[in-house]
């Protein structure tokens, strides 16, 4: 029997991120609201805007659950309506709703929710061009610092050593020690260093204006000196220009992996948190995998 397919409204995922954003993103109940507003007004501006065939008007925005927030179809609706944002970036109003939007992308991503739409690459390629548009996104350091925290704070490690579940060692660590961990991680973050074509100079996070994305994928650096930069990577076959089309294609990468890390070091009190952790995720009998640690946070 084919399971139904089960759909939700914006609304239903506004006030699902509400409480989203002041449990596990720390917001201010005041705060969530606000972003809320953005969130709806960034939604009611794509509204306006025609889909893939250019004919038929959006008339609501469903979404559903899926495990496969990376293909190509969601990124190129990602990419479309980002786009579609950024063409009224002038507009302190679209402003904000850009930065509700890019908040709540992160909440979907992290509870499992995709847009109820597809879109081929030729989809994406004829709306650009018949609105002229021109992917061109801009992160200011704020943006990224949310974002990476985000990361930092609740990706979950999954190894056959060890289970490090980072959103369970979050929640605990914020209600224990509040502001010091608040400012810790703030200072991780801060030092996060960018790789440049010229080894001999070195940006960290706290020297960057801005990152953006270009139409060719690219990604380009602006230091608050004003100087511009093509962001690059570390690969097997040796340092080179790193592309993405959207901001969670840009990697935060150690410079010894986590893994080997927690593999040639003791590690005692996380090994005791992982073995807890292995013991009720085996009792539960779905097995250990990153996904169903984050039922277990509370």
């Amino acid at each position: 029997m084919v399971k139904e397919t089960k759909y939700y409204s914006l609304e239903e995922l506004i006030c699902e991120f509400k409480i989203w954003s002041i449990e596990e993103d720390t917001l201010t109940k005041n705060s969530a609201n606000s972003y809320a507003d953005y969130i709806r007004k960034a939604f009611a501006y794509l509204l306006e805007e025609q889909i893939p065939n250019g004919k038929e008007v959006v008339k609501t925005h469903n979404f559903k659950k899926s495990q496969k927030t990376t293909d190509d179809d969601y990124n190129n609706v990602v990419i479309y309506y980002e786009a579609l944002l950024a063409k009224q970036s002038k507009n302190k109003t679209v402003r904000n709703s850009i930065s509700g939007f890019r908040k709540f992308l992160i909440f979907m991503e992290s509870q499992g929710y995709v847009f109820d739409r597809n879109m081929s690459d030729k989809d994406l390629k004829k709306c650009k061009d018949k609105q002229q548009l021109r992917y061109q996104v801009v992160y200011s350091n704020k943006d990224l610092k949310s974002i990476f925290k985000k990361r930092l704070t609740t990706q979950d490690r999954v190894y056959k050593h060890l289970v490090l579940p980072l959103g369970v060692i979050n929640t605990l660590f914020r209600k224990e020690f509040g502001k010091t961990y608040e400012d810790f991680l703030d200072t991780q973050i801060d030092n996060i260093q960018y790789l440049i074509k010229d080894e001999n100079i070195n940006i960290r996070h706290r020297d960057v204006e801005q990152l953006e994305l270009t139409e060719k994928n690219e990604i380009i650096l602006t230091t608050k000196d004003g100087l511009r930069h093509f962001l690059y990577t570390d690969t097997k076959s040796g340092k080179q220009e790193m592309k993405a089309s959207r901001i969670r294609e840009v990697t935060i990468d150690h410079k010894t992996p986590l893994h080997d890390l927690t593999l040639n070091h003791h590690c005692p009190e996380l090994h005791k948190l992982s073995d807890i952790v292995k013991k009720i995720l085996e009792k539960s009998g779905e097995g250990i995998t990153g996904r169903t640690l984050t039922k277990y946070k509370k």
